[in-house]
């Protein structure tokens, strides 16, 4: 019989006496000799909520044992928290979300945790979710508020046009990329940043982070430095990240790391992980989310890639990543970027088969980055294209059970990063895809997930 060495040892096949090598696998997976935990993540309501007091609070958490490298057993319940406080146990779950209905919730400020447990009396506790309970009254903000998902938009330097009517949730475009807040070591520009997170802050809606490491978009000075330098520059940007933005409710804390997705990929897996670090040797990512994991406490930490869609090949080489992560408890969200170039052209069916397979991580999936021109090029917009995209596209992804969240990469003609994605022009009128949009989540269930809008104590 054939033993299969786990990616971190693989390149050691020849060179270990074979007695060594159960020892050496315990050394380098150290959580290959026990169960490994569910996954437990709190998907409603997310950090920075608010609710009205004396109103009830729905809690749904995504809690599956599935995506391990082995011992999948089924989660057998989830206990809902408010901080150390029992609210309640809930052991049945559709699609794997279990739903809590905390009732007649008093002001104050809270944090919503959950604990699943597995068949195999293994307990994972999810990241913090910190909401507001407050005595105004909740205003729906963005088209899809109490439709049980947040459409969120990018943020660039300033409020685009209809931004509350639309969105409720941000991502800076770029003011958050660690280029951008540190391009000299040690002297920080946080200005843009800070202005994308107020704006959330302020109108209670989900904030991204996007993103923590990434081999794109970052300060050049840190390929001068050592392993040991480098990791600990990264340390200190995740620990200001954590100090400065604690309602963030998720960071992209790895971003594009598949294959060659960025030219300095390989770069980055030498300079983290040491020179020869292959694209399957997951030390070095094991050991950012370990650090993450310990200086974000209420922020979900997300794995985000492109080129998904359509690319069994590419979903399969990220689950592989995923496992290393599941089986430590390290990681809260798939997250798929859905960029024009990967949605506009696979049919419906095969978008919808991708999102079953990374489903098979065993998180909720994340639509990070998505994009739509009907599959265009050049400069020239196609608006009956895109609506024939949009169409096709916003009910596969709204529609799954396992898809948590959709924020679409800009949405002003002229301003988007890809030609023919916008669908607003710059006078703050709609295009056909916009519309469409509009009435199909209009249309959509109503499950009470309240979204609002509190500017310096008041309704807007």
């Amino acid at each position: 019989m054939s033993l299969k060495l786990h990616p971190l040892l693989a390149g050691l096949r020849g060179r270990v006496a074979k007695p060594c090598l159960a020892a050496m696998l315990l050394l380098t997976h150290p959580v290959m000799a026990q169960n490994y935990p569910p996954s437990c993540v709190v998907t409603m309501p997310y950090s920075n909520a608010y609710f009205q007091a004396g109103t009830d609070v729905l809690i749904k958490v995504y809690a599956t044992d599935l995506g391990k490298t082995a011992h999948n057993g089924t989660v057998q319940f989830v206990a809902f928290y408010n901080g150390d406080q029992l609210l309640g146990k809930v052991n049945r779950h559709e699609d794997y979300t279990y739903t809590f209905l905390w009732a007649k919730v008093p002001a104050g400020n809270y944090t919503i945790k959950a604990r699943a447990t597995n068949s195999n009396g293994v307990s994972f506790t999810s990241a913090g979710v910190v909401i507001t309970v407050g005595t105004n009254k909740v205003v729906p903000a963005g088209m899809s508020a109490g439709r049980g998902k947040y459409l969120a938009n990018i943020f660039q330097s300033k409020e685009e046009s209809g931004y509350e009517k639309y969105w409720n949730g941000v991502t800076a475009e770029n003011a958050c990329k660690w280029g951008t807040i540190e391009p000299v070591r040690g002297k920080y520009k946080w200005e843009d940043a800070d202005r994308a997170y107020g704006y959330a802050v302020a109108r209670n809606m989900v904030f991204r982070y996007h993103a923590g490491v990434w081999a794109s978009q970052y300060p050049q000075w840190l390929l001068t430095l050592s392993k040991e330098e480098a990791r600990a520059e990264i340390v200190k940007y995740l620990k200001a990240i954590a100090e400065r933005f604690p309602l963030a409710d998720q960071i992209d804390l790895l971003n594009e790391q598949l294959f060659q997705h960025q030219k300095d990929n390989q770069k980055f897996r030498e300079l983290l992980g040491g020179p020869g670090t292959t694209e399957t040797d997951f030390a070095w990512q094991i050991w950012l989310f370990e650090e993450g994991r310990k200086v974000f406490k209420n922020t979900k930490l997300v794995l985000n890639d492109y080129g998904l869609e359509g690319d069994h090949k590419a979903i399969t080489a990220q689950l592989e990543l995923f496992k290393a992560l599941r089986d430590r408890g390290l990681v809260d969200g798939f997250g798929t970027q859905a960029h024009a170039f990967n949605v506009d052209k696979p049919a419906a069916d095969t978008i919808k088969a991708s999102l079953n397979m990374m489903a098979k991580a065993g998180l909720p999936i994340y639509v990070t980055e998505l994009d739509m021109n009907g599959g265009i090029r050049g400069r020239q917009a196609n608006d009956s294209l895109q609506l024939i995209s949009y169409k096709k596209v916003i009910p596969v992804f709204w529609e799954h059970p396992a898809v948590a969240g959709i924020t679409l990469w800009g949405y002003v003609a002229g301003t988007t990063w890809m030609s023919g994605t916008g669908i607003m022009s710059k006078d703050g009128v709609p295009n056909p895809s916009l519309l469409w949009l509009q009435n199909y989540i209009k249309a959509a269930e109503a499950v009470g997930y309240p979204l609002s809008t509190i500017i310096n104590g008041r309704p807007r």
